[in-house]
């Protein structure tokens, strides 16, 4: 017996090999189809390069499956299994985009996304994934565990359900998150059935609590609940609930929060808590209906729009404006660094001028994933330059630009990880809390919550001391 299996395990593996050679095959996509994709508009970014273009028609398949990033969107894809198995062997994909190409969530494109690990960026926005009775159970939930390296995810108007995302848990380093105009996302009936998480919150079952989310778009979604207990209040930086139907919001410290769109809640009430100096100390812009109940405190710390009109001396640096739904962005700053050596100085001097257009010169760029930009504002807020010091932030920054391919990033993060555990060390000896051991215990703080063991680790230690 034991020769006749020796005889057949030659046949077995020669099998198995002859049956996964397809799977790196090119003859699902002909040559006519890349060449219809190349008249069609299809951007990529291959190694080396920065910037997106078309590819030729007759370009090489061997040589367009290297590519980083690659957009579809706009292409009508569809449900074609052939498209899904070529997508499949994109192993080197950090972006991806399939925005509006009328795909399902077929089990075809869920395998497409099994070995792309080191994808970072995709976009599935304005597509049909749950829609029909053939896709309306499919549930993702499987899916996240393939993507370790997401940091933005964009399922914008996919017609999806709490049951069809499921919890989100395993995309540890995800920082961003649209999930706008999914209106049965949060609806607790589907179907004539209570949804499963009816008892509870939507947001909840997401499991968005436990990501180091800093920009987070749940507009037209179904809200009713309060969804701020449930939410990474620590690190968002850009809120969106508009077009809900949400009530009465407890109060929570949004330390980082600059905007916050709570259009569309013509019945929204917010804690009177939220007067504090102690919350949403970073606001900048917060956007309401008119019937929304507002503290005074808070609206206090807001110059109005008649002021803003009325008034032509230009506000302080410090000053916090609102921002009417219908307002026009405020135009580029003038003055621009050129240079590097510019942005420093600009940034560590003394001349306002200066540091405000660089400033805002960075986080214009910053919006767009521009890496050095991101590092910049990431060392502004890690060493004080022209800013009140916070690691949290600084730290943010450093990871966006890490993961938007700054490799040098990562000694920063290497940096101000270093300089929160001296600092938690220097403050459990001596008994006395400095600056920098009250930022490293605001960062460990934020860190836990996201379920970072090791910033939990540091806490504990320091408590048990104290």
């Amino acid at each position: 017996m034991a020769m006749n299996k020796n005889r057949k395990l030659p046949t077995v593996i020669l099998l198995c090999l002859l049956l996964a050679l397809p799977l790196r095959s090119h003859a699902a996509i002909t040559p006519d189809d890349i060449a219809v994709f190349s008249r069609e508009g299809v951007q990529v970014i291959f190694p080396g390069e920065t910037s997106r273009h078309t590819f030729a028609e007759d370009i090489s398949p061997d040589k367009l499956l290297t590519a980083e990033m690659i957009d579809f969107s706009g292409v009508t894809i569809g449900d074609k299994p052939e498209f899904f198995a070529w997508l499949a062997q994109f192993d080197n994909l950090r972006k991806l985009a399939l925005r509006n190409t009328s795909i399902h969530a077929t089990p075809e494109l869920l395998r497409a996304f099994i070995g792309m690990e080191k994808l970072q960026k995709l976009d599935l926005s304005e597509n049909p994934l749950f829609e029909g009775d053939a896709y309306s159970s499919t549930k993702l939930g499987s899916l996240w565990g393939n993507l370790s390296s997401l940091n933005e995810l964009t399922l914008t108007a996919t017609n999806g359900t709490v049951e069809n995302y499921g919890s989100l848990v395993l995309l540890k380093n995800l920082h961003t998150l649209h999930l706008g105009n999914n209106p049965q996302l949060c609806a607790r009936s589907l179907l004539g059935r209570l949804a499963s998480w009816s008892n509870g919150s939507c947001v909840k079952a997401l499991e968005l609590n436990r990501l180091p989310l800093v920009v987070l778009d749940l507009s037209n979604t179904g809200l009713t609940d309060d969804p701020l207990p449930d939410l990474p209040v620590a690190t968002l930086r850009e809120l969106s609930f508009e077009n809900n139907a949400l009530n009465a919001l407890t109060a929570r410290d949004l330390p980082q929060l600059e905007y916050w769109n709570l259009a569309g809640n013509a019945d929204v009430e917010l804690s009177s808590e939220f007067g504090s100096v102690l919350n949403l100390k970073a606001l900048r812009t917060l956007l309401h209906d008119p019937s929304a109940s507002i503290p005074s405190r808070l609206q206090q710390r807001f110059a109005s729009k008649t002021a803003q009109q009325d008034t032509p001396v230009a506000q302080p640096s410090t000053a916090i404006t609102i921002t009417p739904p219908s307002a026009k962005p405020s135009p580029a700053p003038l003055l621009q660094p050129k240079t590097s050596e510019e942005i420093q100085s600009w940034l560590t001097g003394a001349d306002q001028t200066k540091h405000q257009a660089a400033l805002g010169y960075l986080k214009t760029e910053a919006k767009t994933g521009d890496k050095g930009a991101l590092h910049w504002l990431g060392q502004a807020y890690h060493k004080g330059w022209g800013l009140k010091r916070n690691w949290i932030t600084a730290r943010n920054y450093y990871w966006q630009a890490f993961n938007s391919g700054d490799s040098t990033a990562q000694n920063s993060i290497d940096a101000i990880d270093r300089e929160a555990a001296n600092a938690i060390t220097e403050w459990r000896n001596s008994g006395k809390s400095t600056e920098k051991g009250q930022l490293a215990h605001d960062l460990y703080t934020a860190l836990a919550k996201t379920g970072n063991k090791n910033a939990q680790g540091w806490l504990d230690w320091l408590a048990q001391k104290r």
